[in-house]
């Protein structure tokens, strides 16, 4: 029988240092699996209105390991952990559900309340748009706009001097157009067509906004007519007579201003006091 075959001490202590150093590797992986299962099991699950996309982590564990052994190290490891976690874009069929029972529940619901949405009467973002757009919309805007009636009221000043010249000022309860107050834009465009006019005096306030070409002017009496046509602006009154809009409220009768026989318009001159 021949005798087992002796090694050297050096050659021993070589081999145990080896195997020594593959054991503290192993340990070294074996708490790291421990470390990262504990947190794993403290991890909390995210509340179920919360979308997120399934993920199945395998766990590694080692069951034996072999000490001191020629071999290399082997690790027997647990099958992968199957993942119960239902994916809604991979369903699996499901053979317990039937068909008969599903259509039961599908007919036992109410039907949903289709409502319509409300429609939009404003742009929002019409502000945002770039300067060459808006300007040719106010622009159009502007000339759609039908023609008004403005009614004219005379109104006597507060600082007139007791003794001296009966002096007045127009005025008119006509709704200004709206473009004239929208914006800074629309104003500006719109202050092309309405002006202002119908200043009782040559170089009186003008608090009335006219589109000479539009609209139709009604005198409160035939003497404020006579009145604005002799002391008023006359390049305002040859512009506003060339349109012939303007109309005369007399006796609780209104009546074209041709209808009357108007001096001064030529050049003539007639007594304008104002009642």
């Amino acid at each position: 029988m021949p005798k087992p075959r002796k090694t050297s001490p050096i050659a021993q202590n070589k081999k145990i240092k080896q195997l020594q150093t593959h054991l503290r590797s192993a340990m070294k992986r074996i708490h790291k699996l421990e470390r990262r299962n504990l947190s794993l099991e403290r991890m909390i699950s995210p509340p179920r209105t919360f979308k997120y996309h399934s993920q199945i982590v395998r766990i590694l564990e080692v069951k034996t390991f072999h000490r001191f052994s020629d071999k290399l190290l082997e690790f027997c490891l647990k099958p992968p952990i199957l993942s119960l976690i239902f994916n809604p874009r991979n369903p699996k069929p499901l053979d317990h559900f039937s068909n008969i029972d599903f259509q039961v529940r599908l007919k036992s619901r109410p039907r949903p309340q289709i409502t319509k949405p409300p429609e939009l009467t404003e742009f929002h973002y019409f502000p945002d748009l770039p300067y060459e757009i808006r300007v040719p919309i106010w622009r159009l805007a502007v000339r759609a706009a039908p023609g008004r009636q403005v009614v004219l009221r005379v109104d006597p000043l507060e600082y007139s001097r007791p003794g001296a010249r009966t002096w007045a000022q127009m005025s008119s309860s006509t709704t200004i157009p709206a473009f004239l107050h929208t914006c800074q834009l629309s104003r500006l465009l719109a202050l092309g067509r309405w002006e202002l006019c119908m200043a009782a005096y040559e170089g009186g306030v003008k608090k009335v906004y006219v589109d000479i070409e539009n609209d139709s002017i009604f005198m409160p009496s035939l003497s404020a007519l006579w009145h604005w046509q002799t002391k008023g602006d006359e390049r305002e009154v040859g512009r506003i007579a060339s349109q012939r809009n303007v109309y005369v409220v007399h006796q609780g009768r209104v009546r074209s201003w041709s209808d009357y026989e108007i001096v001064g318009i030529d050049g003539g001159s007639s007594d304008g006091s104002l009642h």
